[in-house]
């Protein structure tokens, strides 16, 4: 019973200094353009970087501090889920945890850690509710695509990652409401994350078979921005992780359908998967 706008734009800022950021004055005045609509409109940006490392902390700091100025605090929601920590990867201290139940209580704690783990939230998300569908949907998720397996190879904690963060994204998509979202980068990693996106809201719905246009929609969304801009293929790496959590999505819909729907229903207002559905 909403709609929103997902625009395909890398990160606000200029990195002057390894130490040193700042958000161009360009998004700053497209956050303005929304004081001049009637009613209250808001810019959701989902933030795909690490903040705890050192390459990429300054543009996450710069884009908190925008978040808490008076002047645009209205406007944007200011969500971050890293994708280039240890245990995003499961290296690490993480490359053995092949517990179904220690992964999914680490998983809980890295998200309720927020910074500390290289997640941020706004204020404006009721920590409360996220914390709450974090501790339910990843029980869903290890029944419904993962079969209740009490162990979990290296490869099936980072495809159960990969489906956590687009349930997440939905989660917050829904409470956020906002008539604009997006995602860094717009190359690689933000490319593959709308596509997983597209194709998860495709795949709740109730029309299975994609149309010719909606194939020809995934992959420009997918390979658009790395042939445009840096004339090459979007990063092998980021691609074949989402393939690999994708086509376990897809094989569990194909299969459950209906069952995971009505798992996922309680998660998530009564209205929002009777109409979900992509417009381009």
């Amino acid at each position: 019973d909403f709609d929103s706008k997902c625009l395909k734009m890398p990160c606000p800022t200029l990195h002057a200094h390894i130490n040193k950021a700042e958000v161009i004055d360009e998004f700053k005045g497209f956050l303005r353009h929304f004081e001049t609509k009637k009613g209250l409109e808001r810019h959701l940006h989902i933030n795909l970087q690490d903040r705890t490392s050192w390459e990429e902390h300054a543009r996450c700091q710069a884009l908190e501090k925008l978040q808490n100025q008076a002047e645009f605090s209205e406007q944007l929601i200011l969500v971050t889920f890293p994708k280039k920590s240890d245990f995003y990867f499961q290296a690490e201290d993480y490359l053995k945890v092949d517990s179904a139940k220690d992964f999914l209580k680490l998983l809980e704690e890295q998200v309720k850690s927020g910074e500390e783990c290289g997640f941020f939230f706004s204020k404006y998300l009721p920590k409360k509710e996220l914390n709450d569908f974090v501790k339910k949907i990843l029980p869903i998720i290890h029944t419904h695509f993962f079969k209740k397996k009490v162990k979990l190879e290296r490869k099936e904690r980072l495809d159960f990652i990969e489906i956590f963060y687009q349930f997440f994204t939905l989660k917050i998509l829904e409470l956020a409401r906002p008539d604009t979202f997006s995602c860094k980068d717009g190359v690689d990693v933000g490319s593959t994350a709308s596509a997983a996106f597209f194709t998860l809201i495709k795949l709740l719905g109730k029309e299975d078979k994609w149309s010719q246009e909606e194939q020809d929609q995934l992959y420009w969304i997918l390979c658009g921005p790395a042939l445009t801009v840096r004339e090459r293929l979007v990063d092998y790496q980021r691609f074949s992780r989402m393939a690999s959590s994708l086509s376990i999505t897809a094989q569990a819909f194909a299969k459950d359908h209906d069952k995971i729907i009505k798992a996922l229903q309680p998660l998530y207002s009564a209205k929002l998967f009777q109409n979900l559905k992509n417009e381009y």
